[in-house]
């Protein structure tokens, strides 16, 4: 059976938390660089984001983030306005 990209992906996230216990949002970056599952790409906050959140809802794992990412997480998530 194989796993599903994106659950490598919530679990590969999950464990580095783990290891690091705390751990920054340049540091997830720098770790996830040096896998393979980022082909070269940077994990966008907003993916972050959208992992953090399914990582909850899936295994219902909390992430915590410091209130500074909270609030930049929420402005970047946040849908375009069209004029």
């Amino acid at each position: 059976m194989t796993i599903p990209a994106k659950f490598k992906e919530y679990i590969w996230l999950v464990n580095t938390i783990r290891k690091a216990r705390r751990i920054s949002f340049a540091e997830i970056q720098e770790k996830w660089l040096d896998t393979d599952m980022s082909e070269g790409v940077e994990l966008a906050r907003s993916t972050f984001a959208r992992h953090k959140d399914a990582i909850e809802d899936i295994f219902g794992i909390y992430i915590l983030t410091h209130p500074i990412w909270q609030k930049a997480l929420r402005q970047e998530s946040r849908p375009m306005q069209h004029p």
